[in-house]
């Protein structure tokens, strides 16, 4: 039986993509932008899609330092949560109430929205982020498609992986704007319609991740390690929003 993922031999060439194309195809047409990245000659997409979401997401940091409103829920929201620490390990004999005091008052320090680190922490996590993003789910795309027993070019799963984030880099920005016209952290999905219901704040925190762009953006990097790995595209779209929900909600529970 012919494989299904094979290419007739009749089929005309594929044209490679320009850098334009390619992004602009993961919105119109992924299925068939992943299909010519993999079968053309090899181009280091990942590079500009990188640049791109650290672009993307200077501007979403740079919108939040500058919206007082917001920062400061954030930093209370620290701080309460440091304080509920303290507080427990004085309760359990771990430190002294002057021990505790002290590490209250060095981490504040850093806590100072005006302070040259909580900046650096912002802008920098901005650069690093994407990064470290696409090592991670290049890492699940190798394990997933070694799974389903299929075979891929390691340059073109990152291709696939880095230009999915695009959107994801996008809807983070679009949700910042959001957030800023109603004055606190929320996202383009099923959160701000649940959060007046009462739901407890760790998992409004995992909806705010779990917003449409991010659902999008999931749902366009499986069908990519699914054409790059010749492997169906449902098994990887399960496992990966599987993956993702699972660490939604573990992040989510820590940071409550």
């Amino acid at each position: 039986m012919e494989n299904e993922f094979q290419q007739p031999e009749n089929a005309e060439p594929k044209v490679q993509l320009s850098y334009t194309d390619a992004v602009s195809g993961i919105v119109m047409s992924p299925g068939e932008t992943f299909e010519t990245i993999d079968t053309t000659p090899k181009r280091n997409y990942w590079l500009i899609s990188i640049l791109i979401c650290i672009v993307l997401g200077l501007i979403s940091s740079f919108l939040f330092l500058n919206d007082n409103e917001l920062v400061d829920k954030i930093i209370d929201k620290q701080k309460e949560k440091l304080h509920q620490t303290m507080d427990e390990g004085v309760k359990s004999g771990k430190m002294s109430q002057e021990e505790a005091n002290i590490a209250i008052e060095q981490a504040e320090k850093f806590m100072n929205p005006e302070g040259l680190f909580f900046k650096i922490s912002a802008f920098g996590g901005s650069v690093i982020t994407p990064f470290i993003t696409m090592l991670v789910f290049s890492l699940i795309g190798i394990i997933i498609i070694k799974i389903l027993k299929g075979n891929f070019m390691y340059l073109n799963l990152l291709n696939v992986i880095s230009l999915s984030m695009i959107i994801a880099a996008a809807g983070d920005l679009i949700n910042m704007f959001v957030s800023v016209l109603t004055g606190d952290i929320t996202s383009v999905g099923l959160a701000p319609l649940l959060k007046s219901s009462g739901i407890p704040e760790s998992i409004n925190i995992a909806l705010i991740n779990l917003n449409v762009f991010k659902i999008w953006s999931l749902a366009v990097m499986s069908i990519g390690i699914a054409k790059i790995g010749k492997v169906k595209i449902m098994p990887v779209m399960i496992i990966i929003f599987a993956v993702y929900i699972i660490y939604s909600f573990i992040t989510a529970s820590f940071q409550q």
